[in-house]
């Protein structure tokens, strides 16, 4: 069960199959109507799979962030759909217009056994024509890794703090300050420590949100573990988008990799990360507000943090914690950030939006459905607003996004870097080769991590340019 819903070796089983399908299928067709019905067939195919791809962007409001070739994804199963009614017709074509040679219970009892085994293989045609479509998607957007996740059964995950298994971090009380000083410099000794962190499932409750999440991640780095070392390591929340669950930022955005390629050529050291659940489920797009859709703002400043802080000990000054995440989540860290500076003094926005907006649609309709038609909430909410409201000191964050991004986030990102910057914000953005997509985060996060591990003061600044 624990199959990866990535690998390419996969998709191409599952493509092999169709095709030998259909063309055992296809020979079925008397060949004297073959290229006829099969142009007929593509034909309908094709328009089939636009219409699919127009419901879909229809029914989720999101058809600037679906695949550019959805409707060849879909093409497969849209094919299948048409093979059997196509050979049942050009049966029932041939035998209108041809003598019958054999016995009328005879035809009819050939009629029904090739019936049978016609219908058998083109509905195993069309379970695979969907199965690839949905394993398509799923390698576009990341979202189920394994079908572990899937099925939400067999997830290997070791769990912190259950039972008596507990995780004890020990640190310090040295306070860093952002670009300064850091853990490492003041830590390094002759025999540092340069191997990975911990995974660790964790689910925080929501105590006062009454927020229902589900599994979140914790990355504990190996620092954690060196008794000569007693340091509180700052804390960075990590948020998917929507659709997205925990894994889907600490896999498929590769933060897992990006965190133990830090701690390797920093001494074990990183900041405490935990990846939390922001949405409760599947299509459940809370844009992080308190709403009918879940107290997630709550959750994410108030729970999450008292959580992380009375059972690890970690820094409590705002100046040592930073929120981030991909899409929705950069949106999310941006409001989350300046709605609550005593909370959080960083961010890290990739291919986040201007401000929460729900399901891609108009402001009227977020304010309608997230802030009860409350046009104030929905400014408090807005980080423009924010920004021109208040005054804010000793904050910064990290922008990123594609070259070929949607339109919305690489205005909004580009409006909300220039004003942050012209603000005094310690800020950065930096805009890499791709699209709204895993492949497109997946760099942002390895350029971002070793920035927002230093301006939260636990390592030094040495991977990257952008690092300065």
């Amino acid at each position: 069960m624990n199959v990866s819903l990535f690998s390419q070796s996969l998709a191409v089983i599952f493509f092999g199959l169709i095709v030998g399908i259909t063309v055992y299928l296809c020979s079925k067709i008397d060949l004297k109507l073959r290229l006829k019905v099969l142009a007929l067939m593509v034909f309908s195919a094709l328009v089939l799979s636009i219409i699919l791809v127009y419901l879909t962007a229809w029914l989720t409001q999101s058809g600037n962030e679906l695949p550019n070739n959805l409707w060849l994804m879909a093409f497969p199963f849209s094919f299948s759909l048409f093979i059997l009614p196509a050979i049942l017709l050009a049966h029932r074509y041939i035998k209108k217009h041809t003598p019958p040679k054999k016995s009328r219970k005879k035809i009819v009892e050939e009629h029904v056994t090739k019936t049978a085994y016609l219908v058998a293989f083109s509905s195993l045609n069309v379970i695979l024509g969907l199965a690839f479509m949905l394993l398509a998607v799923n390698g576009y957007y990341h979202y189920y890794p394994t079908l572990n996740t899937v099925f939400n059964i067999g997830t290997p995950r070791t769990l912190v703090l259950s039972g008596e298994n507990k995780v004890v971090l020990q640190y310090s009380t040295n306070e860093s300050s952002a670009n300064k000083s850091s853990i490492e410099s003041a830590i390094y000794n002759n025999d540092p420590t340069t191997s990975k962190g911990k995974l660790y499932g964790l689910d925080i409750p929501g105590k006062v949100s009454k927020f229902k999440t589900r599994g979140g991640w914790l990355y504990v780095p190996s620092i954690a573990f060196n008794s000569t070392s007693l340091v509180k390591l700052p804390v960075l929340v990590m948020l998917p988008g929507s659709p997205g669950i925990a894994d889907n930022m600490m896999f498929g955005a590769g933060l897992n990799t990006a965190l133990s390629q830090l701690a390797a050529t920093h001494h074990g050291i990183t900041p405490l990360v935990y990846v939390a659940d922001d949405n409760g489920s599947t299509f459940n797009d809370t844009e992080c507000v308190n709403s009918s859709k879940g107290n997630v703002e709550t959750y994410l400043t108030v729970d999450v943090p008292n959580y992380i802080k009375s059972h690890f000990n970690v820094s409590d000054n705002p100046a040592n914690w930073a929120i981030g995440g991909i899409s929705m989540g950069g949106t999310c860290a941006v409001m989350l950030t300046l709605a609550n500076p005593n909370v959080y003094h960083y961010f890290v926005d990739l291919g986040g939006e201007q401000g929460p907006t729900f399901n891609a649609g108009s402001p009227e309709i977020t304010t309608k459905i997230l802030f009860n038609g409350s046009v104030n909430e929905y400014n408090l909410h807005q980080p423009i607003y924010l920004l021109a409201k208040n005054k804010y000191k000793g904050m910064g964050g990290f922008f990123g996004n594609g070259t070929g991004d949607i339109l919305s986030v690489t205005s909004g990102i580009a409006l909300l870097y220039n004003t942050t910057k012209n603000d005094g914000f310690d800020v950065v953005h930096e805009t890499v080769n791709g699209d709204h997509t895993f492949n497109t985060w997946s760099k942002l996060v390895k350029e971002s991590l070793p920035w927002i591990s230093n301006r939260i003061g636990a390592t030094e600044c040495t991977e990257t340019v952008v690092c300065q």
